[in-house]
């Protein structure tokens, strides 16, 4: 089987990619990152080390996303 890249796709005979970016994407991911990233530093600077499971949540949520 021969997979050609055209128009970057890489699926065989479509011409849809298989990573597409869509700007409402940024909307989703980019408020779960910045919750993550600041309840990282909050929790690392007050040392409520109880809170330490949410940054790594959210990071997973929003790869999934």
């Amino acid at each position: 089987m021969i997979l050609a890249e055209v128009g970057g796709s890489l699926l065989p005979g479509t011409g849809a990619s298989p990573l597409e970016y869509d700007p409402l994407y940024w909307g989703a991911v980019f408020p779960l990152g910045m919750y993550a990233s600041s309840t990282h530093e909050m929790a690392a600077a007050l040392g409520f080390h109880f809170l330490d499971f949410i940054p790594v949540s959210f990071f997973y949520l929003a790869l999934a996303a």
